[in-house]
């Protein structure tokens, strides 16, 4: 089985086009459909996130400036984000602090800014 999407995205005259296929075993259960397919949707979403990141980026006339970072503790809502993130990747923030030496209770925003790409690089090859 064969599960398709196109979804072509137009603002005045720029245009961009995504496609995602999914082959599925015709015996394959509704979970397997069922998570498959919200995996495909998750690289579709964050594509999509990231062309439209690109376009604005290219329509703006001057570059942004990039945001500092305190050298504080980690907001409520990076931690939420690595928690989430980690949880996609199969582990938990806990281990992921212990793997790399660092108490939970003491991520600093300088530990968001490293381990955020690394996480969502990891959830990223682990989509198929």
């Amino acid at each position: 089985m064969k599960l398709t999407t196109d979804l072509i995205l137009k603002k005045e005259e720029n245009q961009c086009q995504f496609d995602i296929e999914i082959e599925i075993d015709d015996k394959a259960e509704i979970d397997q459909i069922r998570t498959q397919s919200c995996k495909a949707m998750t690289a579709l979403k964050i594509a999509v996130n990231e062309a439209m990141t690109m376009r604005s980026l290219d329509n703006a006339q001057e570059p942004p400036k990039p945001k500092q970072l305190p050298n504080g503790a980690a907001s409520e809502g990076q931690i939420k984000y690595l928690n989430d993130l980690t949880t996609k990747c199969g582990t938990t923030l806990h281990k992921w602090c212990q793997e790399h030496g660092v108490n939970k209770n003491a991520i600093t925003a300088q530990h968001c800014k490293e381990w955020i790409p690394e996480l969502k690089q990891k959830v990223d090859n682990s989509f198929f």
